[in-house]
């Protein structure tokens, strides 16, 4: 389950520049492919490694962050975890 719905993304989008990329049928699959990228990377859990954040009640702040690197994801075009010729 992603940190935040498509109904926010909607929402927040609407009211931030430079984010036409966000549309399509995918929206939900990129906002869970964001959340998974932002728990691997991020480290929200308290001393005793309870996670601290569950999904249905993350704060806004991580919600946005969510829409931003799902922003960040339609935008790149690629899956960033995929070789690709350039760099191989």
């Amino acid at each position: 389950m992603a940190y935040c719905n498509v109904t926010f993304a909607d929402s927040y989008f609407k009211r931030r520049s430079f984010a036409s990329a966000w549309s399509g049928e995918d929206q939900d699959k990129f906002l869970e492919t964001a959340t998974q990228q932002i728990k691997d990377f991020c480290n929200f859990e308290d001393e005793n490694g309870i996670f601290i954040y569950e999904d249905d009640a993350a704060p806004d702040w991580l919600k946005r962050a969510t829409c931003e690197q799902a922003l960040h994801l339609m935008n790149l075009g690629k899956d960033p975890t995929q070789n690709d010729k350039k760099t191989t």
